[in-house]
């Protein structure tokens, strides 16, 4: 969908004498507004995890500018970690259970030659 439109976009202000080399288009769909975000997340969360979708995608496909959206996760989880706050939002330091997830090195994974219960 949209493929077409940038060639004749591009055609139509070349016509004008602009020069547009260099100028990519990059088509995204408008802003999508969730019906039912109980129903439809979850899915969008499976295909990404799953590795069929790229969060990218995922973004672009709700209408908004991925680039824009990682900018402002970026900077939100740059602020809360300077305060020391930890959202179940970041995959990376919790589950959605609210559980800590297990880090490698000080705190890291349990050894299982150390488990009590291979003695």
């Amino acid at each position: 969908m949209g493929e077409g439109i940038d060639r004749w976009f591009t055609d139509a202000v070349q016509l004008t004498g602009l020069n547009m080399e260099g100028i990519t288009w990059e088509w995204a769909p408008p802003e999508r507004e969730l019906l039912d975000p109980s129903r439809e997340v979850g899915p969008m969360i499976l295909m990404n995890r799953a590795g069929y979708r790229s969060l990218r995608g995922t973004i672009r496909s709700t209408g908004y500018e991925p680039d824009a959206i990682l900018k402002e996760i970026d900077e939100e989880r740059r602020w809360l970690k300077e305060r020391g706050i930890i959202l179940t939002t970041d995959a990376g330091l919790t589950s959605n259970a609210g559980v800590t997830q297990a880090r490698q090195g000080a705190t890291g994974f349990p050894d299982p030659a150390n488990d009590p219960a291979n003695d």
